[in-house]
């Protein structure tokens, strides 16, 4: 049966998801969203390999992507294939990029680019367990913490001491703009969970009735056409339904 939404979106991973959760928060727009892999709905029914933040998982919930690192040398390329996408399968390894890049970005004419205008929404995201102030944020969906020293392994601590000998600098938390030297990288996890996109964001609005996921549901191509009748573009999705 035919059904009508006011917003599809292809493909429910780090961005998806978000995208799900925010624009079903208007009771009035109806919401699909469409992904090619499974769908957990509970972090009961959540798979060990996904829930571990330390096991990336790279068979169950994998596109079996490949890629060309050099002429003749082909590696694997994991992409996350299930709702959550590459953010439920990745070494929870939460690492803003570098000012320097927004800006350029923004100088290119992508201007809400900007280092300015995405800081914001960094911070929105984050429950950061560890930093404060300006840069960071408190009681968003994504918790961000990082390795205390009494949690290394004497290898990894020797790892930093031998860094630190070497002229690198001590860093706590490498996504101070300014930061360079050796530390601990920041995770989105808690208490050895990792919480992708889809524990954080789709998880707590799973309820909302204006909200539709669809998983197994691969796109082959997006129709887009214009309605005589109405007027306004009406794109059409075309998916085919796996098992």
């Amino acid at each position: 049966m035919a059904r009508s939404y006011d917003d599809i979106i292809v493909g429910g991973g780090s961005a998806g998801a978000v995208l799900a959760a925010r624009l079903s928060e208007d009771a009035r727009r109806q919401v699909l969203l469409l992904e090619a892999g499974p769908d957990y709905r509970t972090l009961e029914a959540t798979p060990h390999d996904l829930r571990d933040s330390t096991w990336i998982s790279v068979v169950d919930h994998d596109w079996g992507f490949k890629a060309d690192a050099l002429k003749g040398r082909e590696i694997e390329f994991p992409r996350g294939k299930v709702v959550g996408g590459s953010s439920a399968v990745n070494a929870t390894i939460a690492l803003r990029g570098v000012l320097a890049d927004y800006d350029e970005w923004a100088e290119r004419g992508s201007v809400e680019w900007a280092w300015s205008r995405v800081l914001p929404y960094f911070r929105k995201l984050e429950d950061d367990q560890d930093e404060g102030g300006e840069l960071h944020g408190r009681g968003g969906p994504i918790p961000v913490r990082r390795w205390k020293t009494a949690e290394l392994l004497p290898l990894q601590r020797a790892y930093l001491s031998a860094g630190e000998a070497a002229g690198f600098g001590a860093v706590r938390d490498h996504n101070h703009p300014e930061a360079t030297g050796i530390g601990p990288w920041p995770m989105n996890q808690r208490d050895g969970l990792r919480v992708s996109t889809a524990l954080g964001y789709l998880l707590p609005v799973r309820g909302r009735g204006n909200l539709t996921i669809r998983p197994r549901s691969l796109v082959n191509r997006v129709v887009i056409a214009i309605c005589p009748e109405s007027g306004p573009i009406s794109p059409t999705i075309l998916t085919r339904w796996s098992r």
